[in-house]
């Protein structure tokens, strides 16, 4: 039994609209297991900010910075370390799920590819 979504012609609004609802479903399923383990959320959370607070306070005095002031460039790379340490860790929550075999049991359904990652972001 074929669905709908799968006979839909590739670049129709249906498709486009079942993977959003796919991605919707598996973010519902994240944030289903965040809430079994709140210290995860906490700790992304507080992470980028006592970063900050330690660049700033502890190291931000031994630096000179000719134009402007330490945080003027602080804040940027900050944004940008807080960005890539959230790729690293959807990597490995994708990893994971490979390896426990949550992607082939979702692959073998009717569910966009896309829909695993953008579920996750």
């Amino acid at each position: 039994m074929s669905t709908p979504a799968a006979t839909a012609a590739p670049g129709s609004a249906f498709v486009s609209a079942a993977w959003l609802r796919d991605a919707a479903t598996l973010t519902r399923r994240i944030l289903l297991h965040w809430k079994q383990r709140p210290i995860s959320i906490a700790i992304a959370l507080l992470f980028p900010v006592l970063i900050v607070l330690m660049f700033r306070y502890l190291f931000g005095g031994a630096m000179a910075v000719p134009d402007g002031t330490y945080t003027d460039y602080l804040i940027p790379g900050m944004f940008a370390m807080t960005m890539l340490f959230g790729l690293e860790s959807l990597v490995v929550a994708v990893t994971t799920d490979i390896a426990r075999g949550v992607t082939e049991r979702i692959r073998a359904m009717p569910v966009s590819g896309i829909a695993v990652l953008a579920g996750r972001c």
